[in-house]
């Protein structure tokens, strides 16, 4: 009988213990997943969520699985989460997993990919020039890596593309051989532009693709 008081008294002592220890490995906090699954490379090529904890931060690839949370592209998520850091994780396993606790919102998303972008302004940053009136200037970037086209004020042009997170490049650029007076200077600034670009970003509605020389395009989704 007192072996029997001596275990529980044990075990009643050793509760908290264990559960201080595991609070102690768990946090939670606020996580947004961005819209987009990109190609990336752990153990092998996989698609990696595009994750920040702040809406200003860069976003960053996240190489897990968020357990319980049924992820749709084309949306971008706010997220209450549970991380609990894995002591002493097995070689190329995760040292942290998340748990989803909460999906706090989940709003449609403009993407680079099949949207018809329609370009507003270009140039270099800070001495922008309005697209000439009486032309249009547009982009369509089809699927995860392949082709961008579109008009470029006089000339149809095609080109491929490839993107990884925030990083793009654009190569092989052909067009039609059309002469429209006036826009030509134009068009030729603008494919210059876009055969140099370097990253981009997508906020709301508007893209901006930035090249090297501190160059910009900026468009909007039609």
């Amino acid at each position: 009988m007192k072996n029997t008081i001596m275990l529980l008294i044990t075990f009643l002592v050793l509760i908290p213990i264990g559960l201080t220890a595991c609070s102690a490995n768990t946090t939670e906090k606020t996580l947004y997943v961005g819209p987009e699954l990109v190609d990336c490379v752990g153990v092998a090529p996989q698609k990696c969520l595009l994750v920040k904890e702040n809406p200003e931060d860069e976003w960053s690839l996240f190489y897990g699985q968020i357990e319980g949370f049924d992820y749709e592209e084309g949306y971008n998520y706010k997220l209450l989460v549970e991380e609990r850091v894995i002591e002493n994780p097995p070689a190329d396993a995760p040292s942290i997993e998340l748990t989803l606790i909460e999906v706090i919102s989940k709003t449609e998303a403009t993407t680079l990919k099949n949207t018809m972008w329609v370009l507003e302004s270009y140039g270099e940053q800070g001495d922008l020039r309005d697209v000439l009136e009486g032309s249009e200037i547009t982009a369509v970037f089809a699927g995860a890596g392949g082709r961008v086209s579109g008009s470029a004020g006089c000339n149809s042009y095609f080109a491929s593309y490839e993107i990884e997170t925030n990083a793009v490049s654009i190569s092989d650029i052909g067009s039609t051989r059309k002469f429209c007076e006036g826009f030509m200077e134009q068009e030729g600034q603008y494919l210059a532009i876009l055969a140099d670009a370097e990253t981009f970003q997508v906020q709301d509605s508007q893209l901006q693709i930035f090249s090297s020389g501190n160059k910009v395009l900026i468009y909007d989704a039609r």
